[in-house]
């Protein structure tokens, strides 16, 4: 099962390309000790209201700008419109699936691994084969200087990363791997890895997405996709109406969910067609009115009863209607 990240990947229609190989033997990585929260490296892991904010962005620059091959100088100065997210991912499990992704062509960069002075040393060799630079601390300091997001979990190992790497709209792997999902201005990282894992389910890998939901593509994104944010391509609508535009103009077909429009979702038809695309919106404020224009179809989730359904929930359906009669890529 998809679900179960504890057990090895076994081979099945949906996931075969991505079953888990046996673990090469790797050595033990040197490993690099942190005494305080204030070494220099530990700057992007430290929470924002506790980091040096200049030395923060000027370090989140350089790593994107390594991995897209430009002078740190020349990316943007605020890390909010940075053409690739620089971000702390986290579990061990999403770490063996950003390996996992490695092995199937994706570029995933990640600059260090921060380990607890607890882990194993199979753990430890996870952590050598993604990068060279491999911190490792206290357990004590982690929970009390490295919390992100709000959470109290105990984390033994949390990594910087710089991914999705932006594509353009018109690349050809893009094309072939059509559907779409559009997520138009999302604000909670819950709801996006819930979205996303959802939709690698049903077979869609290409994400359009907003700024905002770009720069939501962190740690807590991650670990809710239970790591398969890793095996998606990712581009930024910037701006998403240009997108949209290039979709149709391509023959895609959109779709618009929001729960006030009167046409029931159901399967994307010529029966096994794949051109489609499903944009779904902010979890108050919905599809803005500039993606809703350039819809060819409004739908929803027909209710019975209650309130209107989450965001991810609502988009899990549609995703699956939509793509019920879908060939296979």
């Amino acid at each position: 099962m998809i679900g179960r990240l504890n057990e090895p990947l076994v081979f099945g229609r949906s996931i075969g390309r991505w079953s888990r190989p046996l673990q090469e033997v790797s050595p033990l990585p040197t490993l690099q000790w942190i005494t305080s929260a204030d070494d220099p490296r530990m700057v992007i892991y430290r929470h924002k209201d506790r980091r040096n904010h200049a030395e923060f962005e000027r370090q989140v620059r350089d790593i994107a700008g390594r991995l897209l091959h430009k002078e740190a100088a020349a990316m943007p100065r605020s890390w909010r419109q940075l053409p690739c997210p620089v971000k702390v991912h986290y579990s061990w499990d999403c770490l063996q699936r950003l390996l996992d992704a490695r092995r199937d062509g994706r570029e995933v960069k990640v600059e260090s691994v921060l380990l607890s002075n607890d882990v194993d040393d199979e753990q430890r060799k996870l952590a050598g084969q993604c990068c060279e630079q491999v911190l490792v601390a206290d357990r004590e300091l982690i929970e009390a200087e490295f919390a992100f997001e709000g959470t109290t979990q105990r984390r033994s190992v949390n990594y910087v990363v710089a991914y999705p790497k932006p594509q353009p709209i018109a690349l050809a792997r893009f094309l072939g791997g059509l559907p779409v999902l559009v997520l138009d201005g999302l604000g909670a990282a819950q709801n996006i890895g819930q979205i996303l894992r959802t939709a690698f389910h049903f077979g869609v890998t290409s994400i359009l997405a907003s700024r905002s939901v770009w720069n939501s593509l962190g740690g807590r994104a991650c670990r809710v996709s239970m790591g398969w944010l890793y095996f998606m391509d990712f581009f930024l609508g910037e701006p998403m109406v240009e997108a949209l535009k290039e979709l149709r103009e391509r023959g895609c077909h959109i779709y618009c969910a929001e729960d006030h429009f009167a046409e029931a979702v159901k399967p994307h038809g010529p029966s096994g067609k794949r051109n489609w695309a499903l944009i779904v919106g902010h979890e108050q404020l919905g599809v803005s009115k500039e993606c809703i224009a350039m819809s060819d179809t409004c739908i929803s989730v027909p209710s019975r009863q209650g309130e209107s359904l989450n965001v991810a929930h609502a988009a899990a359906i549609c995703l699956y209607e939509l793509s019920r009669h879908m060939e296979e890529p």
